[in-house]
This record gives structure tokens, sequence and C-alpha cells, in this order.
């Protein structure tokens, strides 16, 4: 798979700012050699519909939406979930003794927007026209990407491909619990790799951070309310990265030269720096949507996020400080830095109490922490897993944020193999190894998963 460097976006958490519009000067394209794309692209949750203009906390970060028939919809298609919108950043955040259901609006609990396990769960409406859109478009996901779409059982977390009236989109991100990709009739397979796009979590093309050396965008000719749809995320205090090194103008995820545009032909609302159109893809994932996609599923060998100290990153909703291996939170109204933890589905402060001390962990509990569930048992932290076909708890200790198997004693015993979670292991020198391609190599079970050493 070639890994050509152009640029996808990821969503670690939405944000969007309302900003005023740019002073520059709108440039009147000359008609293009080549054809235009008038029909603009653009997906759309309601087509023709504009509803109410609004400011809110999205998972913490300031963010400009669109109410329409009570759904609220971000650059046309992408919904946002509205039980993460606040009013008030604090909102985020329990007291220690509370729990997460005693404040609804403050049970954030979304893992960043990625499919774990590089794995997204779903379900087809049975009263879904043309049903071969998804499962092309599935397929074409599988073909080229890291990504493993499987039909929905009984996991919490899936997506549901539903027919509606009107319009194409999609819910953005893995928000937890049943989300919508919604499809009419008029969507079209490549629609539906598009929407799947926001599905696993990607932004928009044009979003990127130096979409200004690519892109012309003509603000007077958007439709009147519409130019915060246009923002780069760095103009919307988005935390987002660009994963590859330069726009890619065949992505599937970049909008049309005509999107919201206010007057129609000839007058395109995104041009290319020398004023020419260009015709947007609707039909596959281009090599620079691969390559991006490849970084944030990687293969087997991919990590987890490393947090380094010193460092600010925006989790779950909350922009906290990375300090001693510990999260902190800025309290305005206190004037002083509190330690947060981010404990089953919520972030609460840690009770510090006359001693000092962390959080109270009940014995004979289930927590999700770290974004993987864990119990709690003789003052010790376990984890559910299968070995040998028997489903068995090994006990787990919490390493710079992720849950690293605590291997006991020689319970396991020298020169023996073991089949865990799927993989056979063989436990050697006090170390498990896995032979891959005639070679082995040293693995560890962290975070429920296997990972390459």
């Amino acid at each position: 798979m070639k890994s050509n460097t152009r640029s996808l976006l990821i969503m670690v958490c939405a944000t969007m700012l309302f900003l005023s519009c740019k002073d520059e000067e709108v440039i009147n394209p000359a008609a293009p050699s080549g054809k235009e794309d008038v029909s603009a692209s653009l997906e759309v949750a309601y087509p023709e519909q504009r509803g109410i203009v609004k400011k809110g906390f999205y998972l913490g970060n300031e963010v400009t939406y669109e109410e329409i028939n009570g759904d609220y919809i971000l650059e046309g298609d992408m919904i946002l979930n509205k039980k993460f919108l606040t009013e008030n950043l604090d909102d985020l955040i329990l007291d220690s003794n509370e729990t997460a259901h005693s404040f609804g609006v403050r049970s954030v609990g979304l893992t960043g927007g990625r499919w774990p396990n590089n794995t997204v769960y779903y379900s087809i409406a049975s009263n879904l026209p043309n049903q071969y859109r998804v499962t092309d478009a599935i397929a074409h996901w599988e073909t080229n990407t890291n990504l493993k779409f499987v039909q929905r059982t009984n996991q919490q977390n899936y997506v549901y491909f539903r027919p509606v009236n009107q319009g194409c989109s999609a819910d953005l991100g893995m928000k937890g619990g049943m989300q919508y990709v919604n499809l009419e009739i008029n969507c079209s397979t490549g629609t539906v790799i598009h929407e799947i796009g926001h599905t696993v979590g990607l932004f928009h093309e044009q979003s990127r951070s130096d979409r200004d050396s690519y892109l012309r965008i003509n603000w007077d000719y958007i439709q009147e309310g519409m130019a915060f749809n246009f923002y780069t995320y760095q103009e919307q205090h988005l935390s987002g990265a660009d994963y590859t090194s330069a726009l890619d103008y065949n992505s599937i995820m970049l909008y049309g030269s005509y999107a919201f545009s206010k007057y129609g032909q000839g007058y395109p609302t995104i041009t290319k720096l020398d004023g020419s159109t260009y015709q947007s893809n609707r039909e596959y994932l281009s090599q620079g949507d691969i390559a991006g996609l490849n970084v944030m599923y990687p293969g087997d060998n991919g990590g987890g996020d490393q947090y380094v100290n010193g460092n600010y990153y925006t989790l779950y909703g909350l922009r906290v400080y990375r300090h001693d291996d510990k999260w902190w939170y800025w309290v305005q109204a206190e004037n002083k830095w509190k330690e947060v933890e981010y404990v089953n589905g919520a972030w609460r402060y840690v009770d510090q109490g006359d001693n000092g001390g962390g959080n109270q962990y009940q014995n004979g509990t289930n927590y999700t922490i770290h974004g993987v569930t864990v119990f709690r048992d003789q003052d010790r932290w376990w984890y559910l897993t299968n070995i040998n076909g028997a489903n068995t708890y090994i006990s787990i200790d919490d390493v710079n944020g992720k849950w690293v198997w605590n291997v006991n004693g020689n319970i396991y015993k020298h020169n023996t193999y073991y089949n865990v979670d799927g993989w056979q292991v063989l436990r050697y020198n006090g170390k498990w190894w896995r032979l891959y391609y005639g070679s082995w190599n040293e693995v560890d079970y962290v975070n429920g998963k296997w990972e390459y050493v």
C-alpha cells in the first residue's frame, strides 16, 4: 500500500469557534478548462434547510454549530451528540463523591473518537433501500485500511445505517452506544464511504491547518451564516492534527468547489490558488486518505497515546495538564490547580482528604478507567480475559496510563504455550513471546490486547 504523504484530519475532540470572516480579496475565477463541480459534492443532513446558529462547549471546547429540527449540525453533515454539549466547562467534572448519573450533562464518555481495536460494529436497518451501498462501502474500507467492520450481535457501541427522508449525514467519531449514518435514497456508495469517514473520526479535508497554502476561500460567495463551516481546525480551536504533509485535492473528505455557494454556477466558494475549480472525488478513498488513516488506525504494531509530562491535552472534553504522571485542571473560580482523573465515563476531582489520599475504590466493583473496564478486588485491579478457553481474571497494574498484565510468581510455566485472548503465546524466561512469520517476537498484554514490544 503506498504511503503518499497527503492530508487527513483526525478527531480527538470536536471544537469550533465562531470567528468573524477574514478581510480577504475575493477573486472572480476565470472559467476553468476542466469540468466544474457545480453539484458541490456536498453532503448535508437537511438539504435546502437552514437552522439557528448557536455557540456552546462541545466536549469541553467552544463550538459553533447549527440547530435544525432538534439536531446539532457541524459542517453540513456531521451530527453532534446533544449530551456532550455544555454551557460551562466546570460542568464536565464531578466531585469525588458524585456519581455520573447525578448530572446528565457531566457524563461525558467519549473515547476520543477512535474505535478500539480498529473494529467498527454495525447494523443495517431492514428497510434501508439499496443496501449494497453500505456493504460495498464497507468492503472498500476493509480492503484499503486497517479497519474491520463486524455485524453487531450484542455490542453496546455500534453504527446503525438507517433510511431518512432527506440528506446524508453521520455522527462524528465513536460516541458510545448506538449512533447513526443517515441515508436518503440518493446517497451513493461514495457518499457512504465519505460518511463512514466521519464515523471513524475524520473532519473535512479543507479544515486542515495549512489549507490556505493550497485553496482560496471566496468568503463573499458563501451563503449567509454558513462561513463558520469553512474555518480551519486551528481557527476553530480544534484539537486536531495533519497526519500527512500536503492537502489532498483527491480526498473523498474534501468539499466540492461550490459547497454552500450563494450564487451557484460561476461563483465557487473554494478554488485552487490560481482561481480554478476542481472535480471532487466521491468514489473512493484516495492514496492520501489511506496514508493518513494508516497513521490514525495503525496495524498490529500500532500503539496508544503517549502522554508527556509538561504538556496540555484535551481529553474526553476537558483541557488538562500532565504533571507527575497525573492529570490537573485549572479551576478559574478557585485560582488553583486541582488533580482530576477519568473514571467510569466522567472526569472527577481526586479527593485529597485530610491525608492527601486519592479516590477510594470499592472492592467488588467494576470501573472504566483509561477506556478499559477493570474490576477492583482485594485492593487490586483485575481484568477479565480468556486463557485456554476459560474466562479468567488476571492481575493488572496502572503503568503511565496503561493497564499492564502483572504476572505474579510462577503461575505460568516456563517454555509453555498458552492461548490468551485469541493469540497463542509462549512463556519463556519470564516474558511472553509470539511466533510471527518465522521469528519470535516479545509481546505484552496491555489495555486488554496484545502489543509487540
